[in-house]
């Protein structure tokens, strides 16, 4: 398969300017996009529960395990295709600029993968000790846990959320600073749709 990248050659609206734009595959972008707005339902529908009664949080948490089931086959689907066909961009920065931000979208990477794997956990160390996604249960492969090892994986599944959400955060001001302020292009590389 062709792993080149696509080139769009438009007028900057920031500086009028004609700028070449590397483009990432439609593949690549749907996956950027699908993940970015999953991660954020995921976070939003836990901190929402907090704000209901014990009894009301049973919807919530059954459509978080089942987002969070979708986003680990996601993020699945997602590293095989960067792996083996998805195309590959040329730096937008290069030296520590570069090595910054490969860093960060490797430890976004990581984090976000233990992060689904910590939920199978919470699941599978909890009282039926199987996760309920769309109303089906997927039974756990593993022998049983101790409550305190459940509390362990509930309390860094909290912990990584918020580590997620900040290095994002980091990640989508970057790209906000590449368009507004260096208005190089960077931010046309994710944008859904042809052309720029």
């Amino acid at each position: 398969m062709d792993r080149s990248f696509s080139d769009d050659t438009a007028e900057n609206p920031n500086s009028g300017n004609q700028v070449t734009v590397q483009k990432y595959d439609r593949v690549t972008v749907a996956f950027h996009w699908l993940t970015a707005g999953l991660v954020l339902a995921l976070f939003l529908i836990a901190q929402g529960w907090g704000f209901l009664d014990r009894a009301d949080r049973a919807p919530l948490k059954l459509t978080h395990t089942s987002l969070g089931v979708v986003l680990a086959a996601l993020i699945l689907a997602r590293i095989v295709w960067r792996l083996f066909f998805g195309n590959r961009l040329v730096a937008a920065n290069t030296g520590l600029p570069s090595t910054v931000a490969r860093l960060g979208h490797f430890l976004l990477y990581v984090l976000i993968v233990l992060q689904v794997g910590l939920g199978f956990l919470i699941g599978w160390s909890g009282r039926n000790a199987a996760i309920n996604a769309f109303g089906f249960q997927i039974p756990s492969p593993l022998s049983a846990f101790t409550r305190d090892e459940h509390n362990f994986f509930e309390e860094t599944h909290n912990i990584l959320a918020w580590s997620i959400i900040a290095l994002a955060g980091v990640h989508a001001s970057a790209a906000l600073f590449h368009h507004y302020v260096l208005r190089d292009g960077l931010l046309w590389r994710m944008r859904l749709g042809r052309g720029v």
